[in-house]
């Protein structure tokens, strides 16, 4: 007679047997939680405190909301950490901001590859996304991972995500140790 509430991931239990029976006698309801990119977007915009890159992120919500539903998952504390990354690169080479091209640039490419590499997507030395995927070929016995990333690859390419302005080796040396060159 007790009432329960399970709370589970249902994307990765996936197609699992024994949860798909459980889950028929067990669960009455499903609700489905999930972030809104563009209010975590305004959130982390509002942390920001270059205006101009601020101004950048809030013009462009939908675009940035764009790429990452792009992505198969998102782990929106990478976002924020990605997005305060170009923070820490506009403050180190202030011409950066001179363009809100470039900076949207540096935004998508950070956003999309950064969070690719922060999820074990890809790793550091394929964070030139478009070699990485040429470099894969036309090769019919691809592995799932593989055929995954150039799907993502090709969703990003077409919003423009994948320019990263600054040299893909650099960026990476940026999310993953921290330095700028």
């Amino acid at each position: 007679g007790l009432k329960v509430i399970v709370i589970a991931n249902e994307s990765e239990l996936g197609e699992d047997p024994v949860y798909q029976r459980w889950k028929e006698k067990v669960i009455g309801k499903t609700l489905r939680v999930g972030a809104e990119a563009e209010q975590v977007l305004r959130e982390v915009a509002s942390e920001l405190s270059v205006q101009s890159l601020r101004d950048c992120v809030l013009g462009n919500l939908k675009l940035l909301a764009g790429v990452l539903k792009a992505l198969d998952s998102v782990n929106y504390r990478s976002v924020r950490a990605l997005i305060f990354d170009v923070q820490r690169l506009v403050v180190a080479a202030p011409r950066l901001e001179r363009s809100s091209k470039v900076m949207l640039s540096l935004l998508s490419f950070s956003v999309a590859v950064g969070s690719l590499l922060r999820s074990d997507t890809i790793g550091r030395a394929q964070v030139d996304l478009a070699e990485t995927v040429k470099a894969l070929g036309s090769n019919a016995k691809r592995s799932e991972k593989d055929r995954r990333l150039i799907e993502v690859h090709g969703r990003l390419s077409t919003m423009g995500a994948l320019d990263p302005i600054i040299s893909p080796a650099m960026m990476a040396r940026l999310w993953c140790d921290g330095e700028i060159d």
